[in-house]
């Protein structure tokens, strides 16, 4: 009964924004057609995924991997979907008072970060990049809480899984066309960067090879090899490390077995080959151009890593303060023998950024939300239940993610947060069934 309570509440909404609708309509329809028509269109959109969390947050999860493709169609299309996510799952809280509150060590830490992040920001504001980085923080810590929330009941963590895997494949399918069609130099799809896209389908890898336990083999099986080809084109170094300790670990633990493995290995080499025989010159190119820039990048990333060690040592509490590794990189870089002449806003190193910035106090907080994403996949999978599978691809997922960030930023992007997100919404969803 309190459950068809909350579901009139949330009815109520409905008479309402139609009458609104239908007094505001024919004026505009008269003056501007195709803009009324457009926008109503999308003003029925955001209504229907502000009254269904559900949907809200699967358009969240898979508009995530098209974020440059989204928002060079609209630059408000990424941070409008965000927006109702929260609003949605707002909406939920005033209008379900029978929802039990979350209680987990992961969301804790967040809230523990959250704080580490105001301080910081109160401490160094940095202008103009500390804004848009406590922006990023606080989104993204509240999408971490909306998404454990909700993969505990509303949604179940397989349907989301789905959803992020298809996106990736179907990005990978953007990076390659464009890698091969286009003749881009590296496949970097619909984020515009090959290292974030590379980091994206690192997770999407273990996750689909997860699904396939559930029915639809093909399909999933489709979704990894797209995704592993995409990986090869994006010649993400960091990336490939990722994947080769995921599977050893699987190896080392008995997900896979050996022999599977081996075989894998072999399939994914001999694809190399056939790909360099069959387009020798496209190949030789590429490789050709990352070589040129490998031993550059190298030496970049390492005086990068060097200074984002001295911003933490000198500040190791809170940090430097969001945006401090952008705003404050010439003043450490100082006349060393190399400067790097690549204008970036990132160390290329998540938890030395992390450690800089936020301190170690935020650093701690930071990866306690991983860890204990991990420890609650860990316990689903012990506890040898339905999720089982899935539970061990998010730990694939968590895994491949924390080697290659060794080697990118990737705490503004949303794998980070999803992830340990579905390993706490597994383990609470077993708790209650």
């Amino acid at each position: 009964m309190a459950a068809v309570g909350a579901h009139d509440r949330r009815g109520r909404w409905v008479p309402a924004l139609a009458l609104a609708v239908a007094a505001a309509l024919p004026a505009a329809v008269v003056r501007a057609p195709l803009l009324s028509v457009a926008a109503l269109g999308a003003a029925v959109g955001a209504a229907f995924l502000l009254l269904r969390l559900d949907a809200a947050v699967l358009v969240f999860v898979g508009l995530a991997p098209f974020e440059d493709y989204a928002s060079a169609v609209s630059g408000a299309s990424v941070k409008l979907a965000g927006l109702l996510l929260f609003a949605a799952w707002g909406l939920r809280l005033l209008t379900d008072r029978t929802r039990e509150r979350l209680r987990h060590p992961g969301v804790r830490a967040a809230v523990v970060l959250l704080f580490v992040v105001m301080a910081s920001a109160l401490m160094h504001t940095n202008p103009p990049a500390g804004t848009s980085v406590v922006v990023r923080y606080v989104s993204f810590i509240g999408a971490f809480v909306v998404l454990a929330d909700v993969l505990r009941g509303t949604v179940a963590p397989r349907r989301c899984a789905e959803v992020y895997v298809i996106s990736c494949a179907l990005a990978a399918v953007c990076g390659l066309f464009e890698s091969l069609v286009q003749g881009d130099y590296r496949a970097a799809g619909p984020l515009g960067d090959a290292n974030d896209f590379a980091f994206f389908l690192v997770a999407a890898v273990p996750i689909a090879l997860a699904l396939r336990t559930y029915g639809r083999r093909r399909l999933w099986l489709a979704c990894a090899a797209v995704s592993l080809a995409a990986i090869a084109g994006s010649l993400s170094r960091g990336a490939a490390l990722g994947l080769v300790v995921v599977v050893l670990w699987a190896v080392a633990v008995g997900h896979i077995r050996p022999r599977t493995a081996a075989w894998s290995a072999a399939f994914v080499v001999a694809s190399l080959v056939v790909v360099a025989v069959l387009v020798p010159a496209l190949v030789s190119e590429k490789l050709d151009a990352k070589n040129k820039v490998a031993a550059t990048n190298v030496d970049e990333r390492k005086i990068r890593w060097l200074v984002t060690t001295e911003m933490a040592a000198d500040h190791p509490v809170l940090g430097i303060g969001p945006g401090g590794f952008e705003t404050r990189y010439e003043e450490y870089v100082g006349d060393r023998d190399f400067n790097p002449t690549h204008q970036l806003k990132v160390a290329h190193q998540m938890y030395l950024e992390v450690a800089a910035e936020l301190g170690f106090v935020g650093l701690t907080a930071f990866l306690l939300i991983g860890i204990t994403g991990w420890t609650s996949a860990r316990r689903v999978v012990r506890a040898r239940g339905p999720d089982r599978a899935l539970a061990v691809g998010v730990q694939g997922a968590l895994l491949g993610m924390a080697v290659a960030a060794m080697f990118l930023t990737e705490q503004y992007y949303l794998p980070v947060w999803l992830f340990p997100a579905m390993g706490i919404g597994l383990e609470l969803r077993r708790a209650t069934a």
